[in-house]
């Protein structure tokens, strides 16, 4: 932990050699409001998910024959604009991972 910079040497860090390990720290909770609003905010996403969602996949399911049957075939063409969400956040999430693990790599010591 103690290094050499340009700046001169840091002495007032504990070396790495002299490290054994950090003090027991109590069991308990801390920032219990914040997982409280935390599982609020997943309850809220789940509520919101379930009562716009389903309707929106139940549009996309039709019977050949314009009535209720009880195995509806699948209407792709309902679920473009989801499929569409679904493949562009995968290609984003991929390259951002990407380029989060080059910059990791480069900063590592």
């Amino acid at each position: 932990m103690g290094y050499d910079s340009e700046f001169g040497t840091n002495s007032g860090v504990i070396s790495s050699t002299e490290f054994t390990k950090g003090e027991k720290q109590p069991n308990n909770f801390k920032d219990i409001w914040a997982g409280g609003l935390f599982y609020l905010n997943l309850i809220a996403v789940i509520v919101v998910g379930v009562t716009y969602g389903l309707p929106a996949f139940s549009d996309g399911l039709s019977s050949e024959d314009g009535s209720d049957a009880s195995e509806p075939s699948v209407n792709v063409s309902a679920y473009t604009g989801v499929i569409y969400a679904a493949v562009i956040s995968g290609v984003c999430a991929l390259f951002l991972s990407g380029v989060m693990l080059m910059i990791m790599i480069r900063i590592a010591e």
